[in-house]
């Protein structure tokens, strides 16, 4: 196979020189004319959003979108008469609810997107993306399932004590039939 634009001498090669269009226009006059006169246009503007518009805006510098709630404290840590407390709980229950439910439909749009781009041979290649979505389906199952359509954070935290009192149950059971 021979390489277009290089010459051979010997063992060694000599390669083709690329010029950036930058220096292309730098070598003659006419170049050196549109370079200057675009930075007498240039120097103005940029100068005025340097000095003036990006201090006002680092004032005023705030993302919307990505606001940061503080974290409360959860149903368990409240009194059963701080209705402030239970009322926050509710509030960071229905955001971590909203965030693992984004996690699921960002994950189910990945492998969708990954199934479409490889196509017949997405079987293999999308198959770490369809196990990272089952895995957070179940999880988001586990977790929010079989729940009442108006549930608050009490109906949550019980799920997740009989969740837990299951498992140990499970557990039990299992030590104790290897024992025998």
């Amino acid at each position: 196979m021979r390489d277009e634009g290089l010459e051979v001498d010997g063992d060694r090669k000599l390669h083709e020189f690329n010029i950036s269009w930058f220096d292309r226009l730098n070598d003659n006059f006419y170049g050196r004319f549109i370079l200057s006169l675009g930075q007498v246009f240039n120097k103005p503007v940029t100068y005025f959003r340097e000095n003036w518009i990006e201090p006002i805006q680092a004032k005023n510098r705030g993302v919307y979108y990505h606001r940061r709630f503080r974290r409360v404290p959860t149903i368990d840590e409240c009194y059963e008469d701080d209705q402030l407390c239970i009322y926050e709980a509710n509030d960071q229950m229905k955001r971590d609810k909203n965030v693992d439910k984004q996690i699921v439909r960002h994950l189910k749009f990945r492998f969708d997107s990954c199934r479409r781009t490889h196509g017949p041979g997405a079987q293999t290649r999308c198959y770490k993306t369809y196990e990272d979505w089952l895995q957070a389906k179940e999880d988001y199952m586990i977790k929010w399932g079989d729940l009442p359509a108006q549930h608050n954070t009490l109906d949550v935290y019980y799920k997740q004590v009989h969740r837990m009192i299951h498992e140990r149950r499970q557990q039990l059971q299992k030590e104790q039939g290897s024992s025998e």
